[in-house]
């Protein structure tokens, strides 16, 4: 069995209350869904956690974005895992 395929799925879904950082509020979360199948046809689905914006001095220092994460899933970590067995867990941290 071998990954064949990744996909990043971006969603947004309203939050049960408004989210609030120093001077940062959202009312709604960007969330990203991975989808990963084998050459067999099975199929996964996990998260990949998106870091906000972050603290520092006047929000000098800066997380992730749901942009970012499917740019690196996408194009540095799908190629790398691609054809792999997703069984070998360990094998793919290398």
């Amino acid at each position: 069995m071998k990954i064949a395929k990744i996909d990043t799925i971006p969603i947004k879904l309203p939050t049960r209350r408004v989210h609030q950082w120093a001077s940062l509020t959202t009312p709604i979360g960007v969330y990203v869904i991975v989808k990963l199948t084998t050459d067999e046809g099975l199929v996964g689905l996990g998260e990949a956690p998106v870091l906000k914006d972050w603290g520092g001095d006047h929000m000098k220092y800066y997380g992730e974005t749901p942009q970012t994460t499917v740019h690196i899933i996408g194009d540095i970590l799908a190629p790398a895992l691609s054809g792999k067995d997703p069984t070998e867990i360990e094998a793919l941290h290398l």
